[in-house]
């Protein structure tokens, strides 16, 4: 009696599966083996390596024998004989392991890596490991698709069988949606966490900004039809933004910003975009003059974008130009957040800060970045910390300003320990009870309902205006009268007109949604982390050592959340010193 999958013995969907392995492997160039891969942007050799112990696993869950002495799950990217003789190994001692198995044996519980399951399931299960991954090299390395219509579909039903206790584990990625063109290869591939498309997904395209006149056109119509409201009574600031400050504000949008002076400044600088688990992402990439510059992420929040760092660029990657050491360069890639500027439209949800992260090291390996840093503030105090925890290998050390979750107390704190803190902690706490008090009426807006407050967003630019321009006013430093005391109004409106021209104030709100929905709550990092905590910031240094290896804490009196346009010579300066105080 044979023992069948579908229409197909699963004996003969092992033997094609092995097979296509086979012949991809033979198919890859000699300069191919370190090329990412769909899977998890494994190099082709990692994905071989993967590959055959998953084959030599089954092998030896069958037999009894001794296991592969790798961990199948944790390639290191290092073959100990020729790639073919790898894979034949491999294959030859899965077969047999599996020839092994009687005909009377096909529904018995069979011990397996997975766990126990029918002979036949697991055959299948073998089958299909071998067949993706034999997908993933081909895709990698230029090759054609190996895996037919009619052998994805004999697999589907494995895959349903397996996969979802394996996604536990990380063996397989959540299943993406299906396309509406989807054949049998995209179906099984989408299922299993996997792009069709991510040959051409990963390619890295330059773009420039270049907004539509009529866009233009339209926000100067909209901000001279905008229908004021009356003033409340109060003091000023006191109810949110002056209604005669903002008329005054926006009539400066319309009639004195020159948006086209800040897209040619934007555009100065080499910016691309991608696409990584399905997203759109765009970046500035901004290569040192110094051969030996240290490559770092800088990963804005919100209400910010890229052109919060555009006055630190200079600094930090030339130098020697601006009068400092040449030797504290950095090659500097600045994304904008997924949902954010022109990393939109969001791809669907989920993209919290685990999974941005997850992108974020994915952008930098396939930059060529064996080895790099990560600086953020605001949202990007999240991510930069969880680079550290997706990808530690490669993170040489995270730096945060603006931080809160995971550097602030959560819940009361008792009196007697209070009662010990410095007088900058008791600063500190005083501005985050004061906060949760009166300040963070728009994160539980943004948290709970943010598509309803998009309408207002994209309909409205002084709505939009008036959203951002309060926190330039709040989260900056005390001693200024007005937002643009601290930050000019150009740069203030530069920021503006990027949520307003790439219509994104809804699917940024939705970061908020996303966080307090999500599952990313910080867990220990030995990831070394520096941290610069300005006048505004309510980060504390011994609720911080709790869930991050602190090495670097610098105290400012001045400055606030957007440090990088307030005060960036202070936060230039704390990123050197935190990146020369540890190994590269």
């Amino acid at each position: 009696m044979n023992i069948y999958v579908a229409d197909m013995t699963a004996k003969d969907m092992l033997n094609e599966a092995h097979q296509m392995l086979r012949a991809t492997v033979l198919g890859v160039g000699d300069g191919d083996w370190d090329w990412p891969t769909p899977c998890d942007e494994w190099t082709v050799t990692q994905v071989l390596q993967h590959a055959a112990g998953d084959q030599l696993a089954y092998a030896a869950a069958i037999t009894g024998s001794g296991g592969p002495s790798a961990d199948p799950f944790a390639p290191s990217g290092r073959l100990d004989d020729a790639p073919l003789a790898v894979v034949d190994h491999a294959v030859q001692a899965s077969a047999a392991a599996w020839a092994s198995v009687g005909e009377d044996d096909q529904d018995a519980a069979t011990p397996l890596p997975q766990g126990a399951m029918p002979a036949w399931l697991g055959m299948g299960a073998c089958a299909l490991d071998a067949a993706v991954h034999a997908w993933d090299i081909a895709v990698a390395t230029g090759q054609k698709s190996p895996l037919s219509p009619a052998l994805a579909g004999w697999l589907m039903p494995v895959a349903t069988s397996i996969a979802e206790p394996l996604r536990g584990y990380g063996a397989y990625k959540p299943a993406l949606e299906p396309g509406a063109d989807d054949d049998e290869v995209a179906t099984l591939l989408r299922y299993l966490g996997r792009s069709p498309d991510w040959a051409t997904e990963t390619l890295v395209e330059e773009f420039r900004i270049d907004v539509p006149p009529a866009d233009v056109d339209d926000l100067a119509e909209r901000l001279a039809r905008t229908r004021w409201p009356s003033a409340l009574p109060g003091a000023a600031w006191e109810r949110g933004v002056p209604v005669d400050y903002l008329r005054e504000l926006a009539a400066y949008w319309r009639d004195g910003f020159d948006w086209r002076a800040q897209e040619a400044r934007l555009n100065s600088y080499p910016q691309y975009t991608t696409r990584i688990d399905g997203q759109r992402i765009h970046f500035l990439h901004v290569k040192s003059p110094e051969p030996d510059a240290t490559p770092l992420l800088l990963i804005h929040g919100w209400p910010g974008s890229v052109v919060e760092f555009l006055n630190v660029i200079g600094p930090l990657s030339d130098p020697r130009s601006h009068g400092d050491d040449p030797a504290q360069a950095f090659d500097l890639v600045i994304p904008s957040l997924p949902g954010f500027g022109f990393s939109a439209p969001v791809s669907g949800p989920g993209w919290g800060s685990r999974r941005i992260a997850a992108a974020f090291g994915t952008l930098m390996h396939r930059l060529g970045y064996e080895r790099y840093g990560a600086q953020g503030g605001d949202f990007g105090a999240f991510v930069a910390p969880d680079l550290g925890r997706v990808d530690p290998e490669h993170v040489i050390g995270v730096h945060v300003n603006a931080a809160t979750m995971g550097f602030i107390p959560s819940g009361d704190i008792p009196e007697a320990e209070q009662a010990t803190f410095t007088p900058t902690e008791q600063r500190r706490l005083q501005l985050m009870q004061r906060f949760l008090a009166e300040g963070n009426g728009y994160f539980q807006i943004q948290a709970t309902r943010p598509q309803t407050l998009s309408y207002g967003l994209a309909d409205s630019p002084v709505g939009q205006l008036a959203w951002i321009v309060e926190k330039f006013k709040e989260w900056t430093s005390s001693e200024h009268e007005l937002p643009e005391d601290a930050v000019t109004r150009d740069d203030i409106l530069a920021d503006v007109s990027l949520y307003w021209f790439t219509q994104t104030g809804g699917s940024a709100a939705n970061l908020y949604y996303e966080s307090m929905h999500g599952n990313d709550w910080p867990t220990p990092s030995a990831v070394p982390t520096g941290v610069a905590a300005f006048g505004k910031d309510i980060a504390i240094r011994r609720y911080a050592e709790q869930a991050n290896h602190i090495v670097h804490w610098s105290d400012f009196d001045t400055g606030g959340h957007f440090a990088a346009l307030e005060t960036p010579d202070l936060l230039v300066g704390d990123i050197r010193a935190f990146f020369a105080s540890i190994p590269a």
